[in-house]
């Protein structure tokens, strides 16, 4: 067995640090291309999906990254999570014939990421921690027949947006939200008016804006 190129372990190390999942998949590709077709031979390792994950850990490790294989959670195992800085890239992998199988709804579906959601999420050995990481789903399809990725496919992970709903007059609300006994003297009209702005996304701003000084000058018309 040969030392991964300097030339190859820097690019997948950049690429994962840029979060240049394009570069890491072009990376990964011309690396299996290279295996000579001699290593398939008279065996069938190649329809195994743990021969493609080792693979993949040893060119990771030999890039020098943390990495964790077979990632346990409480609804299974994640195949690979690699750990780099403020970013979290969630790793799953098949060895298939069909073209149209995604391994990322795998991992919503079992909600792997969750692991790392928290706000102060561990790392390995639970060196460090990592604020508010960057998420990131990967899936890596593999063909026994063509001895390489035949699909992959990634998804950065949307920010988790909490909200928090304040009801009077037992007013209706779904029933799907977490209900919080809270008493306190709030007023609404208070909040609205420090909200900054600047929060909100350019593409409603305007509308909101224009809603709320429509409704204000109705407002001060019936006052007058």
């Amino acid at each position: 067995t040969g030392e991964i190129r300097d030339d190859v372990r820097r690019g997948i190390y950049y690429s994962l640090e840029r979060e240049k999942l394009d570069e890491f998949k072009d990376t990964l590709y011309n690396l299996f291309a290279s295996i000579p077709y001699n290593n398939y031979t008279n065996n069938d390792i190649a329809k195994y999906e743990g021969f493609w994950a080792s693979l993949v850990y040893c060119y990771l490790a030999g890039s020098g990254l943390k990495i964790i294989a077979e990632d346990v959670t409480n609804k299974g195992r994640i195949d690979l999570s690699i750990i780099f800085d403020d970013k979290v890239y969630i790793i799953e992998f098949k060895v298939t014939k069909k073209e149209d199988i995604s391994t990322i709804e795998q991992i919503k579906q079992k909600k792997y990421y969750e692991k790392y959601l928290n706000p102060k999420s561990q790392t390995p050995n639970h060196t460090s921690q990592i604020p508010n990481p960057k998420i990131y789903l990967v899936g890596i399809v593999f063909s026994e027949e063509k001895k390489n990725i035949t699909k992959f496919e990634y998804e950065k992970l949307k920010n988790m947006v909490t909200f928090v709903i304040a009801t009077r007059y037992k007013k209706e609300y779904q029933k799907n939200l977490k209900i919080l006994q809270i008493s306190a003297n709030i007023s609404s009209t208070k909040l609205r008016n420090n909200l900054d702005t600047k929060f909100l996304p350019a593409t409603i701003l305007k509308d909101i804006t224009e809603y709320y000084k429509e409704r204000n000058d109705k407002q001060t018309g019936n006052d007058n």
